[in-house]
């Protein structure tokens, strides 16, 4: 049965692809960006794992017939109402919006700089699992994105130089993010970000064939990510080891890929997700949406400031099924995945909060590429956590969304302005 779920599985990506295909723009949409981290990340594991299925009981089909749904309610979700959101259809004022981009970038860009100060002790001290003061320093230091986004649809709106400086800056932080220490979630937004601002300010979007060589590029980095990032950081594993391009080229990026689907390399991720789906479904133990609250609390409230034992006792308990039926632990580094927490949620019907997702990515790209600007910021601010909703968690996602409320939507509401002859940039309403 586990070859048939992974035929369909693979069917599945490739209709969705075909889909994708059709329409030059649709391969810059949500769905065929999700199928292609299916295909490039979660396939080739659940392939590997096949070869030598140690997972104990029908852990690995469970988790196939996991990503089957997921897949199948994203695209769903996307194409379930073509309406865009009605939400923000407003005129901002330009000059605000630059105000609001250095400000945010300012906070962003002082963070990252105390997080820089301690991240090598951090690391030494925790093994790269961060505790404490620096875990606020670093939710703090992504406001540097949400600013960038900003100054780039403002940029490519009307060229200026105070744009184009905020934008350099920015760069610079993103550069040492994605060359030097490697982080796969810079590198999509980097690539989210410069591909969604010129679809909706320039009106340009890349080739079919260039996003498709892109897309098998980025499936050979992400699977040599640790071998990628052994090559370019020192032994304090935060700091650039003077590495070049020569050592790069030296890693096996093929082979690598290879030996995810000939169940060679370990395949960390789905194997979590695989122990994990078995032991919550032999104990019936589902957290009803508990887990993401308890990883919103994590993320959101500071233990250092209300103390631990009051943030412990806002978290619900819940066991660690795998380890609790197995005492199975993750390998230190990797993830669970999405398909992980939907389904200790709820099961199979856990697939809906793809749907969700979907029809959010949705309604909000039929707003941006009608004009709201304000959509285009969001949509372009949420891709990277609706990815990582598949390879991390749910949690990426909404804590996406909370934080844009928290940070981004005052920006809005300071740069909103009513007169309907100011030169800003205007959002109309579509009909």
């Amino acid at each position: 049965m586990l070859t048939a779920f992974i035929v369909l599985l693979s069917l599945e990506c490739v209709v969705i692809f075909v889909w994708a295909l059709a329409q030059r723009e649709r391969v810059i949409q949500y769905p065929f960006l999700a199928t292609a981290v299916f295909v490039g990340w979660v396939l080739p594991q659940i392939i590997g794992l096949s070869v030598y299925n140690n997972i104990p009981g029908s852990g690995l089909e469970k988790t196939t017939i996991m990503a089957i749904l997921c897949l199948g309610a994203i695209w769903l979700g996307y194409n379930w109402n073509p309406a865009p959101t009605g939400l923000l259809w407003w005129r901002l004022d330009r000059r605000r919006l630059v105000i609001g981009s250095v400000a945010l970038c300012a906070i962003g860009g002082y963070f990252a700089y105390r997080v820089s100060l301690l991240a090598a002790t951090a690391t030494a001290d925790t093994g790269g699992q961060w505790t404490g003061i620096i875990t606020i320093y670093e939710f703090f230091s992504h406001l540097i994105a949400v600013g960038m986004a900003i100054a780039l649809v403002v940029h490519l709106k009307r060229p200026s130089w105070s744009t184009l400086i905020i934008l350099l800056l920015c760069g610079a932080f993103y550069a040492d993010r994605i060359i030097i220490k490697g982080r796969r979630a810079a590198m999509v937004e980097i690539a989210v970000y410069a591909i969604m601002a010129l679809r909706f300010q320039r009106q340009f979007v890349p080739p079919r064939t260039l996003v498709v060589l892109v897309c098998v590029a980025s499936a050979l980095l992400v699977n040599s990510i640790g071998e990628y990032r052994g090559v370019m950081l020192g032994e304090d594993r935060t700091t650039w080891s003077g590495a070049g391009i020569g050592d790069i080229f030296k890693i096996d990026f093929i082979g690598n890929f290879s030996r995810n689907l000939t169940g060679e390399r370990g395949n960390f991720e789905v194997t979590n997700a695989a122990m994990n789906i078995e032991a919550t479904s032999r104990l019936s133990h589902y957290d009803f949406g508990l887990s993401l609250w308890n990883g919103i609390v994590d993320r959101f409230v500071p233990g250092q400031w209300i103390g631990s034992d009051v943030k412990q006792a806002m978290k619900a308990d819940i066991d660690d099924p795998a380890y609790s039926m197995f005492r199975y632990q993750p390998m230190v580094g990797s993830t669970n995945t999405g398909l992980t927490d939907t389904f200790a949620s709820f099961w199979y019907f856990g697939a809906l909060e793809f749907l969700a997702v979907g029809l959010f990515m949705g309604a909000w790209y039929r707003a941006a590429a009608g004009g709201n600007v304000a959509a285009q910021i969001v949509i372009m601010l949420t891709m990277t956590g609706a990815l990582e909703s598949i390879t991390h968690s749910m949690e990426e996602f909404v804590s996406g969304v909370f934080v844009l409320c928290l940070f981004l939507l005052p920006v809005f509401v300071y740069a909103r302005v009513a007169a309907p002859g100011y030169r800003g940039l205007a959002a109309s309403r579509p009909g």
